[in-house]
């Protein structure tokens, strides 16, 4: 096995929850790219969707909501989440005169309540717009919302066509608000810490490498006035996601060379030196509203345009298989994403920058799954359909205005 594929293995499996508190459905689906890798591991073969294994999961789906209904409060959200992936396992199955679960859609979720939401994560074809910003504000401001705001409804989004605007102005999204210029970081910690000359190096060190991850943040977008597929779409993503990390490996050593030459009281400093800038420092639990949103259970059941695929796309028996491994596969994923949620707030800068490096790693790899999943469904469509299902993320897209 090649050296890349074995890194692949080992940082694919510190993402999977152990095994108690995994659905199994999602914890085979989720497993099914390491087997392709690591053919050795158990589980059926990916791709495998005989008659038996359908009848089969449709035996045991009302043992399984028995189960979550009798299951403690505490286990209630990741419960929920495998609940989407389940509902679109039995909808999705449906060959011949049966009712597809194509037309049943959502609706179910969002008769719930509505639960606090983050912002769209696409602008046209850019994925995560101020990418450079939200991430300097949660490293040495702690404003997480921003950053943990981006995860699974993100994916859903990427595949649909999703997003809050038009292309127009991408070229402005694509970089920060304060394009290279990291001063709006600099200055403050500058005051709060007041580096003495010993410390100097470090903290020069510190800018200097916070200037070159800004750059190489903003050169992940894409070329401007871009015509995005969902599969280019999402190559969008995993591009954009792979230049943050980039810039977080990057920034670590410095970071920590800075901090480690610091003492108690400057580095308490350095942990709140942007906190009065939060409208919500007042407020711990307002400040910390962006774990609420980071474990959402919901982004795990983002809406999915079921019945407009149907009736537009008309889709034959194998499409409506293959867009139910998709959907499955961008769910599973999306639950699988709050286990890289913090369990407490991250209290310093470098602890913060660690929790953003294992959040973008689990983005990384959910991106990456889903991937296979869109090509074959999107494949699968001809040039009609493609256009057709286009025209449905352009829709949400005005809808959003």
């Amino acid at each position: 096995m090649r050296p890349g594929k074995i890194l692949f293995l080992l940082a694919a499996l510190l993402l999977i929850p152990r095994a108690a508190d995994a659905q199994p459905g999602v914890f085979r689906m989720m497993t099914a790219p390491l087997r392709m890798v690591a053919p050795g591991l158990p589980g059926p073969r990916i791709g495998h969707r005989g008659r038996h294994n359908r009848k089969a999961a449709h035996a045991r789906q009302p043992k399984a909501v028995a189960t979550r209904r009798g299951a403690p409060a505490a286990a209630a959200a990741p419960a929920g989440a495998a609940a989407a992936g389940a509902m679109a396992a039995g909808a999705m199955a449906a060959p011949g005169g049966q009712t597809s679960g194509l037309a049943q859609g959502q609706d179910t979720f969002r008769a719930r309540g509505e639960p606090m939401r983050a912002e769209p994560g696409w602008a046209g074809p850019v994925y995560w717009p101020h990418a450079s910003d939200d991430l300097f504000d949660y490293v040495f401001g702690g404003a997480g919302e921003p950053f943990w705001g981006r995860g699974g409804r993100d994916l859903a989004d990427a595949v649909l066509m999703r997003g809050s605007k038009t292309a127009e102005d991408e070229a402005e999204l694509c970089g920060g608000r304060h394009g290279d210029d990291v001063s709006a970081w600099q200055e403050p910690v500058a005051q709060a810490v007041q580096p003495t000359d010993a410390q100097r190096g470090a903290f020069d060190g510190l800018k200097s490498t916070l200037a070159e991850a800004s750059k190489n943040i903003n050169a992940h977008c894409p070329a401007a006035k871009t015509v995005a597929s969902p599969t280019q779409r999402l190559q969008a993503m995993t591009d954009r996601v792979w230049g943050m990390r980039q810039a977080v490996v990057l920034m670590r050593a410095p970071l920590e060379k800075f901090s480690g030459a610091l003492d108690e009281q400057q580095r308490t400093r350095f942990a709140n030196a942007m906190a009065e800038r939060r409208d919500a420092s007042a407020d711990p639990a307002a400040a910390n509203a962006w774990m609420q949103l980071c474990a959402d259970p919901s982004a795990a059941m983002a809406p999915w345009p079921n019945q407009q695929i149907e009736r537009r796309l008309r889709p034959s028996n194998e499409q409506r298989q293959n867009f139910q491994t998709l959907q499955m596969t961008t769910q599973g994923m999306a639950q699988q994403l709050m286990a890289s949620c913090p369990k407490a707030p991250p209290a310093s800068p470098l602890d913060r920058l660690d929790a953003a490096e294992k959040r973008l790693n689990a983005l990384l790899y959910a991106a990456r799954v889903v991937g296979p999943a869109l090509q074959a469904f999107y494949d699968s469509l001809s040039p009609e359909q493609k256009t057709r299902f286009t025209a449905l993320g352009a829709e949400a897209r005005t809808s959003r205005r």
